[in-house]
């Protein structure tokens, strides 16, 4: 029989070993854990597991980091003018064949309990109506199909995928870290895997170690935009008319005259902002988390607000973001750093012993009190504070602008690589690539639509 290995548990992985079940010989190879031994002492503190070796049971294991994230998934795009979360029309260039392959994604978590909320017409007239606005102040609207399971209840979800596909046939290695391939096998460290043909898929954080082995096996890379930014956490009241239509919401804008894009991004309603740590890195980020359980919300929301950095095709973005994460853990804060809006524009620092003070009670207590300005590039703040205000016109999100918003930084998302593959993603004999690390997507939906992308790459060719 065929042997297929897949590099990663992800979503691509496991929406690749999905199709490919029962049909050929499949292995996964996934250096963290399985779903449900994946346990994170502190979500806000995301820290512990990091000191017992450098692997995160918060950003590695079945299900990728997006196992233990918000716990949205994005389907296709229902009122807009691009698909979210994906770059496969590069590779298809087809809009309704990247489509098709995004309704596969959904339909796939669909078959293990993800339901996507009803949208009819109502709510489209709803949509409507607040994509009128966003145009009246030059801003782009998309809405999309989407579901929102919780943080709280990805694990089972995950672990449903993984005991299923595990009934099919399909052997999923844990603990197994791959250190590099070549055109016959997978070499670890614990043994080495030959292989018929390979699905690489590891995450954005594996983007470094992609590189490596592309450019090992004379594959050619080109590097993607970074978006770079804040988390931003105010009061629900202020995005709740907008999350009541469409949960994530996503506007955009371009700043004059350099025409940088600017994007919201991982909307969590009535959530909580909490701590990824790269120890091996040297750096900390932000992201967004929010429970199912309407005991365990909160009063505020919160929402990533990202600058697309358009470095030339040659810089390597990933580097670039790094150095902007390391730059806030040089200046004395081994913690993310959050500031008020209102002392940022004033240039002046937050302070703890003013906490009392804030109307807006931060979420994350694991942050530094700082001045987010002594390590974001001017350029990115600047661009960022002019989206803040454009975001707070009439209709969208009135009232953001106030000087009570928190703002954490650093939030950066790697958009990964860019490499030259095929319609089914093959990028030399027997290798093909797909999820977010490689660039090809930028999401759990996505990234698992290209996953059965490959595969069935591969089964065409069996």
């Amino acid at each position: 029989m065929t042997k297929i290995a897949i590099i990663g548990a992800g979503p691509a992985g496991l929406g690749a070993a999905y199709i490919l079940a029962g049909k050929a010989d499949v292995t996964i190879f996934e250096q963290g854990k399985s779903a449900l031994e994946r346990k994170c002492p502190n979500l806000k503190k995301c820290v512990h597991c990091n000191k017992r070796g450098g692997l995160c049971d918060k950003l590695e294991g079945v299900g990728g980091a997006g196992a233990n994230a918000d716990g949205k998934f994005l389907g296709e795009t229902l009122l807009g003018e691009r698909e979210i979360g994906s770059n496969m029309l590069e590779y298809v260039q087809s809009r309704k064949r990247e489509r098709e392959l995004i309704i596969n994604g959904m339909n796939f978590f669909q078959g293990y309990g993800v339901n996507p909320l009803s949208f009819g017409k109502d709510m489209m007239e709803r949509a409507g109506e607040i994509e009128k606005i966003a145009r009246i102040n030059d801003m782009g609207y998309i809405v999309s199909r989407q579901a929102h399971v919780g943080t709280d209840k990805l694990p089972e979800l995950i672990r449903g995928i993984e005991k299923d596909l595990s009934a099919k046939g399909v052997k999923i290695i844990t603990g197994e870290k791959i250190e590099t391939f070549n055109d016959h096998e997978i070499i670890g460290e614990k043994g080495s895997y030959p292989y018929d043909s390979l699905i690489v898929t590891s995450g954005r954080k594996g983007a470094d170690w992609l590189e490596k082995v592309l450019k090992e096996n004379n594959i050619r890379i080109d590097y993607r935009e970074i978006d770079v930014g804040f988390r931003i956490e105010t009061d629900a009241a202020v995005i709740k008319t907008l999350c009541d239509v469409s949960r994530d919401v996503k506007l955009s804008m371009r700043v004059p005259g350099n025409g940088d894009l600017i994007r919201t991004f991982c909307a969590c309603p009535n959530g909580m902002v909490t701590r990824e740590t790269y120890e091996r890195a040297g750096f900390n980020l932000v992201n967004g988390a929010s429970d199912s359980n309407p005991e365990k919300q909160t009063q505020n929301s919160n929402f990533a607000l990202l600058l697309s950095i358009p470095l030339t095709h040659r810089a390597n973005c990933n580097k670039y973001a790094d150095a902007i994460a390391k730059t806030f853990y040089w200046a004395g804060t081994d913690q993310p750093v959050i500031q008020r809006l209102g002392e940022l524009k004033a240039d002046r620092r937050s302070k703890k012993e003013k906490l009392s003070e804030f109307r807006i009670k931060p979420t994350l207590e694991d942050a530094y009190f700082g001045d987010i300005g002594l390590a974001m590039p001017y350029r990115i703040v600047r661009s960022l504070l002019y989206g803040i205000e454009k975001l707070s016109v009439p209709g969208l999100m009135e009232g953001l602008n106030q000087d009570s918003t928190l703002l954490y930084a650093p939030e950066l998302k790697r958009n990964g690589l860019r490499i030259p593959a095929n319609e089914y993603l093959k990028v030399k004999e027997k290798v093909y690539i797909a999820g977010d690390g490689p660039g090809i997507t930028r999401g759990i939906v996505a990234a698992a639509a290209s996953g059965i992308l490959a595969a069935e790459g591969i089964l065409k060719e069996l």
